[in-house]
């Protein structure tokens, strides 16, 4: 890693399998900063337009996006794949959504045309010393593609997704496809809309 971007940055490739950020070494590919609620008050910038890809050797020690209490920020026409770290290391994360601030939040962000693919964990909701709130995300056009232990979409350590709207697919037959673990992790007065494809038996944990 790290490409690092302050609050109101963006990257705007010229679109997914056109344009490739390589993640090399450790850490995230590109991290989104945000650091208190004054900061957030209308909106983040954008990442789109890109592949994003451990480089050789670093499969195992990356993660792709890590957008950290950060309100509005926009996610298009993106793809993170095939990182396959442990997440108990916080490594194999394609997008990991994150409020690490007390008192600041990830909230109001809008993903289109997105796609994770063969990562231990497609998109993670999460919470590391912030407050508890994934709220108003709206994650209109998202594709999961997971199989064996991997998880498509997860939820942990009390993250709260409330008045979220959430149109989630998912192919393969991962250990998961949706999995809420940890006290108070819930989703709460939300729209979802779940299309899982695979084998039996893969769906909500």
């Amino acid at each position: 890693g790290d490409i690092i971007l302050g609050y109101l940055q963006s990257i705007e490739g010229a679109g997914r399998g056109q344009t490739y950020i390589n993640v090399i070494g450790t850490g995230d590919g590109i991290q989104v900063i945000g650091t208190s609620p004054a900061n957030n008050s209308d909106r983040a910038g954008k990442l789109s337009g890109f592949t994003i890809q451990p480089y050789a050797g670093s499969t195992t020690t990356t993660n792709g996006l890590h957008i950290q209490n950060t309100t509005g920020s926009g996610v298009d026409d993106v793809l993170a794949t095939g990182f396959v770290g442990a997440l108990a290391s916080n490594k194999g994360i394609g997008i990991w959504l994150d409020n690490t601030v007390s008192g600041a939040a990830t909230e109001r962000l809008t993903m289109l045309r997105t796609s994770v693919e063969n990562c231990t964990t497609g998109i993670l909701f999460d919470v590391n010393g912030g407050t508890t709130s994934h709220d108003y995300n709206r994650l209109l056009d998202v594709r999961a593609s997971a199989n064996g232990a991997q998880v498509a979409y997860l939820a942990r350590n009390g993250a709260v997704l409330y008045h979220c709207v959430l149109f989630l697919q998912s192919n393969g037959t991962p250990t998961a496809s949706f999995e809420l673990t940890g006290s108070g992790t819930t989703v709460d007065s939300s729209l979802l809309a779940f299309q899982f494809e695979g084998g039996s038996g893969y769906g909500l944990v």
